[in-house]
């Protein structure tokens, strides 16, 4: 019970701008995520917000601002802009690019695992890493938090992941120490 409360609070003192307080009597160990029980990353209800239909999975303009601004006809790769580190998906893996967005097609719980390699010789910069579920502009839904305990040097896994049934649109964004920045943007299809 003191978890959940714990956690709430430091949500909440998080969108405050003030500073996490453990409850007394809770060790560090307890507050720690259960890395063990798998991963939820969209609720049912997020689930519907954020669910494409595979007409807007092909419209660009549904992206984010940013990648609007970015794309060109003709120009730069639709789904992956600027020249920082590479962002390579070893599982699930892509499906699917060409002149496309990416698709990355799974079945629930699947295990996550993303390297994100140097390009050029400039150091990864994690603490930049941002991880949202877009439809759009608005609403986005950005899991980078709940993520965090599961990056290790560059690279990300997660075991047991579950998202609800449908499809959806990931953006990942992440940027080296001399802030060269990309950006990746993937369509998902989730099977049970």
């Amino acid at each position: 019970m003191f978890q959940k409360i714990d956690r709430w609070c430091c949500i909440f003192y998080a969108v405050l701008g003030l500073a996490c307080v453990s409850i007394p009597g809770q060790t560090q160990a307890q507050s720690a995520p259960e890395l063990s029980r798998g991963l939820v990353l969209l609720t049912e209800e997020q689930a519907k917000k954020l669910h494409l239909t595979e007409e807007e999975a092909q419209n660009l303009w549904l992206m984010s601002e940013e990648i609007g601004n970015l794309w060109q006809p003709g120009g730069m790769d639709k789904s992956i802009t600027g020249s920082g580190p590479r962002i390579v998906f070893r599982n699930p893996s892509i499906v699917a690019q060409g002149d496309q967005i990416p698709l990355i097609e799974t079945t629930v719980p699947f295990d996550l695992h993303i390297v994100f390699e140097s390009a050029g010789g400039t150091v990864v910069d994690m603490n930049t890493l941002k991880i949202m579920v877009k439809k759009g502009f608005l609403p986005s839904v950005e899991y980078t938090e709940e993520l965090s305990p599961y990056v290790t040097g560059t690279t990300l896994r997660a075991e047991s992941v579950k998202i609800p049934t449908g499809r959806f649109r990931i953006q990942l964004e992440i940027a080296d120490q001399s802030q060269n920045k990309t950006i990746l943007v993937s369509n998902w299809i989730i099977h049970d």
